[in-house]
């Protein structure tokens, strides 16, 4: 479900960035696989969480998820804020190995490039945190709650590139995504925190 709604979204985003503007196409598809190779430790991280959980789950152990789950956070958080820093200090150096050196639009690219990843790595925090929720809650068999986030996450990404994007232009197209990464992880967060996920441990261990 998550990598249906990923892949509605960017096809929509690209779709957007087309209709409106040219070069904010190759800026965008630039961007977005520097922007998966910078989260690439923490998207996995979230992942193998999810199966640790899901066996604590399984051995009645919620203790040891809910204090696992508070160092796993902090390590996804502080990975952010390394990626993010490394995205300010040399965002146009890494954008530049994906561009060809004769391309006649390579410096437009760039700094549009630029603009978007800087604009997305200053909330890579919460894209770590709803893919650690998310996981977290999916790997136990919470589903409804990854559900709604990530319908939230969508509809909030197509609006407000919409929105944003007739108001501020591509640049507010840049900010509609890591807007959806907030608001998404907003079910997710009440979810866990909520504790309601306990109970399935009893009726594991009780089946």
């Amino acid at each position: 479900m998550a990598k249906s709604i990923n892949l509605c979204w960017r096809n929509g985003r690209k779709w957007c960035c087309q209709y409106l503007w040219h070069n904010a196409v190759a800026a965008y598809s630039t961007g977005l696989r520097v922007q998966q190779f910078a989260t690439l430790a923490y998207f996995n991280m979230a992942q193998a969480f999810a199966t640790f959980a899901a066996q604590n789950l399984g051995a009645k152990k919620t203790d040891r998820i809910e204090d696992a789950f508070k160092k796993v956070a902090f390590i996804s958080i502080i990975l952010s804020v390394i990626s993010s820093i490394v995205i300010f200090f040399f965002g146009d150096s890494i954008v530049s190995w994906f561009i060809a050196d004769d391309d006649a639009h390579r410096e437009i690219i760039v700094e549009m490039s630029r603009q978007f990843l800087t604009i997305s790595a200053y909330f890579f925090p919460f894209l770590g945190l709803i893919w650690l929720y998310n996981n977290t809650l999916r790997g136990m068999g919470e589903v409804p709650a990854p559900l709604i986030s990530g319908i939230v996450e969508l509809i909030s990404k197509i609006g407000l590139s919409l929105l944003l994007g007739m108001m501020f232009g591509y640049i507010g197209v840049w900010y509609a995504g890591p807007i959806g990464w907030a608001l998404g992880l907003v079910p997710s967060f009440i979810e866990y925190h909520r504790k309601r996920w306990h109970r399935l441990a009893d009726r594991i261990v009780g089946s």
